[in-house]
């Protein structure tokens, strides 16, 4: 990347541009980075470039990762619990997360991959009799235009971190279901990831007001484990969007650079707390005596679906109370 301009955050959590003395290139939009990119510069996602006055993806359908797996992995609870995806990942993203797990594809460019157009992948996830196709690994909004044209073909999920420009979410309106990270306070975001918590709040709630399918992934990293006030802020906002969003408390791993760690049983602490204003509310990515993987009915306590770990449907309502989700393929 040749160049930045500087950015100054509102009041009110939107970016503003110093566009003086800075005319000799164009500044990328998709996310909160806002990078000014001279002729053939690229932006800190590492993927997206200043070609002739248009910013454009030079890796789009080159594919990472392709496998099947189940639609819980990404984490989705709420979403045709029990069927399998098509999980397809690119390269790059717009953050540099110290804890990042798929760190080989997401901070690189180069690499093994396949070059796989839309068609190509609704083909493949037809032949393998998978539910849909699912965009993760790195970034997918880098990739929004080739998404987009995936999502008008076949069911469309993806998990996102969220520090996307509302615009590309409106955009992409055709997703059916979304998963957001929510990694920390802003602190955090600015000292582990390269971001900030704002746009990400703004993200979630441009999806929450789109009426597609959101669920939410909360990561305690080290430092906040024991920050209740910063837990009840992110439990307090969330109820006011919808207490009724699934939302998967997620330990950190110490993976990539990420050398500090914690007890996973600090989490239930955690879950306590969000269940109190929540009402779906999960640990969703360790196991044993700490994992809150099942669903419940918040009047009677009866199981209604059971993750154990392939997902197994009791029933979608209960106490005269339908679940929130999706739960079936003539429901989409």
């Amino acid at each position: 990347m040749q160049g930045r301009l500087p950015l100054f955050q509102t009041q009110k959590g939107g970016y503003v541009l110093d566009l003086q003395d800075n005319n000799d290139g164009i500044v990328c939009d998709i996310c909160p980075h806002k990078c000014f990119l001279s002729e053939g510069a690229t932006g800190l996602c590492h993927v997206l470039r200043n070609e002739s006055g248009r910013i454009v993806n030079p890796l789009s359908g080159r594919c990472s990762t392709i496998s099947v797996e189940p639609i819980e992995k990404r984490p989705l609870f709420h979403f045709l619990p029990g069927c399998n995806f098509l999980s397809v990942g690119f390269f790059g993203c717009q953050l540099h997360c110290e804890m990042c797990e798929n760190f080989s594809v997401s901070q690189e460019v180069e690499g093994r991959f396949s070059s796989q157009s839309p068609d190509d992948l609704v083909e493949m996830a037809t032949n393998k009799k998978t539910a849909g196709i699912t965009f993760t690994y790195n970034e997918p909004t880098l990739y929004y235009e080739y998404i987009i044209e995936v999502a008008q073909k076949t069911r469309v999920v993806v998990k996102t971190n969220g520090f996307v420009n509302p615009h590309i979410l409106r955009e992409m309106s055709d997703v059916q279901a979304w998963n957001v990270d929510i990694k920390g306070d802003d602190k955090e975001y600015h000292r582990v990831c390269g971001g900030s918590l704002s746009p990400v709040m703004a993200a979630v709630e441009t999806l929450a007001e789109s009426k597609t399918h959101l669920e939410l992934s909360y990561l305690v990293l080290p430092r906040l484990v024991r920050d209740v006030n910063q837990h009840l802020r992110i439990r307090d906002w969330i109820a006011e969007i919808s207490p009724t969003i699934p939302v998967h408390i997620l330990y950190c791993f110490p993976v990539h650079r990420m050398e500090e760690f914690y007890e996973q049983s600090w989490l239930l602490p955690i879950y306590d707390l969000f269940s109190a204003k929540l009402e779906y509310v999960y640990i969703s990515n360790v196991y044993g005596t700490i994992q809150r993987r099942n669903t419940f009915c918040s009047i009677c306590d009866a199981l209604l679906i059971e993750r154990s770990p392939k997902a197994k449907i009791h029933r979608t309502s209960c106490c005269g109370t339908n679940l929130q989700g999706i739960w079936a393929n003539s429901e989409v």
